[in-house]
């Protein structure tokens, strides 16, 4: 990932699915749907706010093995471009975010719900493939 421009009137958010596989898809398999977001981001065409909750758990998630051929020798090098990065630009955990999270219990899943909560207060879609988020209504996806 190169560091590159933004532009603020195509962002986007990166998000998480089944936990943060769009991310980790992108990085470490080269998912068709994540990687051409990704290879977007990269040109400097869209920027991908992250989530530090999608960084905690894209680590967690590896470091559990939930995705067999995923490690953190190939994830952490992508972690480190992207918080020097302008495309991508890693967005912390906010008190604010998380008092307003109570309200999208549709969610039940708390690191879900606050990935939903921030996505509403940048007003962007998220990049994911989980279905209870997708089927929430709460905000517009990418993923199809």
């Amino acid at each position: 990932m190169q560091r590159g421009r933004r532009i603020p009137n195509r962002e986007l958010h990166h998000g998480r699915s089944c936990p943060t596989v769009a991310f980790v898809l992108a990085a470490t398999f080269g998912h068709r749907v994540a990687q051409r977001i990704f290879s977007d981001a990269d040109a400097g065409q869209v920027c991908i706010y992250v989530p530090a909750v999608v960084v905690a758990e894209a680590i967690m998630v590896v470091q559990k093995g939930r995705l067999p051929g995923a490690s953190l020798d190939h994830l952490l090098p992508h972690l480190r471009a992207m918080a020097v990065s302008d495309n991508y630009p890693l967005s912390p955990l906010l008190p604010e975010t998380v008092i307003a999270s109570p309200q999208y219990t549709i969610v039940p899943d708390i690191f879900d719900r606050l990935i939903v909560t921030e996505t509403i207060s940048h007003s962007v879609p998220l990049v994911t493939r989980d279905p209870v988020i997708r089927q929430s209504g709460l905000i517009s996806t990418i993923w199809d």
